[in-house]
This record gives C-alpha cells, sequence and structure tokens, in this order.
C-alpha cells in the first residue's frame, strides 16, 4: 500500500461536487488502508506536498470537544467553478543531500590520541604523549628530560644506570653527563 491508495480512497468520497470538502480523518484512512496512524499521516504529507491534494480546513477540535477531520480538495477536479490547477504537474523532486559517511572510529568512547605500543619488557619504555611528533615518540636517549623515575622500566642495565642518574633522570637535575 502506498500514498496512491489513499488518494484512490478520498476519490472515492467524492460525490460529483463536494471537492474541497472531502474528508478523512487518519485515523480511519489507516484503517482503511491497514497501515498505522503514522504512516497514513506521511501518506498524506506526502499527497500534499506533491499537488495531489490541498488542505481547504484544517483539522480542529470542535466546540462539543470532539475532534473533526481536516477537509481537503483534489486538485485534478475544477473546484468552485474553477478549472482544475493539477499541481501535481508541477511538482519537482528537492535534491536531497547526500547521506552522512559514518565516521569510522577505531576505539568507541576513547580519545583520538597515539596510545603506547606494547613492546617486551626489555625494551618498553613509557611515551609522554605531547612529544609524539611525525616520526613517533620520542626515545630516552633523543629526550632525556622527558622521563622521571616513574617512566624507567624495573629490569635496568648497568649501562642505562648510569646514564638515568648521569642526567639526573631520577628527579634532580644533574649537569655533567654520564661517564
Amino acid at each position: 500500500m502506498t500514498r496512491s491508495a489513499l488518494y484512490i480512497e478520498l476519490k472515492r468520497r467524492f460525490n460529483g461536487g463536494n471537492n474541497g470538502q472531502l474528508f478523512l480523518s487518519h485515523r480511519d484512512a489507516a484503517k482503511a488502508l491497514n497501515v498505522g496512524r503514522d504512516t497514513a499521516s506521511r501518506y498524506f504529507n506526502d499527497l500534499i506536498e506533491r499537488g495531489f491534494i490541498v488542505v481547504t480546513k484544517g483539522h480542529c477540535l470542535g466546540p462539543d470537544g470532539i475532534g473533526q477531520s481536516a477537509h481537503y480538495r483534489l486538485t485534478e477536479l475544477a473546484y468552485e467553478s474553477k478549472p482544475a490547477a493539477r499541481e501535481f504537474m508541477k511538482w519537482r523532486p528537492t535534491p536531497r543531500p547526500p547521506p552522512r559517511s559514518k565516521i569510522q572510529h577505531l576505539m568507541a568512547g576513547k580519545s583520538n590520541r597515539g596510545c603506547r605500543k606494547i613492546q617486551p619488557l626489555e625494551v618498553q619504555m613509557s611515551e609522554n604523549p605531547t612529544t609524539l611528533g611525525p616520526k613517533g615518540a620520542s626515545t630516552m636517549s633523543e629526550n632525556p628530560a622527558i622521563y622521571t623515575s616513574s617512566h624507567i622500566p624495573l629490569t635496568v642495565g648497568e649501562a642505562e644506570q648510569r646514564l638515568i642518574h648521569g642526567l639526573g633522570l631520577c628527579g634532580h637535575a644533574v649537569a655533567q653527563a654520564a661517564p
């Protein structure tokens, strides 16, 4: 069932002289077409947008509190001694914007900063994310000032210990280099 079935249902209610006073509630249309009320409402909106029907009187709540459905005019038929407007012939589809591309997230809910690579324990060093550049993370020999005692792996050889203490990487800066 499509909007054309709704149009046929409205045209069935035309008796030759009541164009502009045709009425069909969304609830009755949904029941007649065997669809939901939201779908029937969408069909009405499509027919209005495309120029097949025009609302001549909007829906309202009557004086006694009972709702009254909107009245419609079929544009293919004459109305009040005027020829048929046939507004549907002027309708052109509006260009739809291109669909939004989905952004592919590598880690949903995580930041987009580079993450620490897991390396074997003997090679592993913490990386300071502020020193990440086009080449990647700085190593301790390139920029020893970014490392503190909390960044030093637990298994440090004698050469690394001399370098660490000589450069003052355990909390105190020392002006001299390693021997």
